[in-house]
C-alpha cells in the first residue's frame, strides 16, 4: 500500500474526506491518521469523541503494483 484516504460517511450519507496520507501522521483537531506502509496497516483515531462524531468511517488504499498487474483500462488485443 502506498497511501490510504479516510472517510466520514455522516447520517445524512455523503461522504466528507478527512485525510489523504502517504506517510507518517497527520493530525485535524482531534482527529489523528497513521499509516505504516512496511506492515500494510493504518489507523484513525479520535481523540475526546463527540456525539456528532457518530458516523461510518471508511478507508480506501492505494496499492503499489506494477503495470502489467493492475490497471485502471483493459490492455489492448494484439490483431494478428
Amino acid at each position: 500500500m502506498t497511501s490510504v484516504q479516510w472517510f466520514q460517511q455522516n447520517p445524512d450519507r455523503r461522504l466528507i474526506s478527512l485525510f489523504y496520507i502517504a506517510s507518517g501522521t497527520q493530525q485535524k483537531e482531534r482527529l489523528k491518521s497513521t499509516i505504516n506502509s512496511k506492515e500494510h496497516y493504518s489507523q484513525l483515531y479520535i481523540r475526546d469523541s463527540q456525539p456528532e462524531d457518530s458516523a461510518t468511517y471508511f478507508c480506501a488504499v492505494d496499492a503499489q503494483c506494477s503495470a502489467d498487474a493492475c490497471s485502471l483500462y483493459a490492455k489492448p488485443e494484439l490483431k494478428t
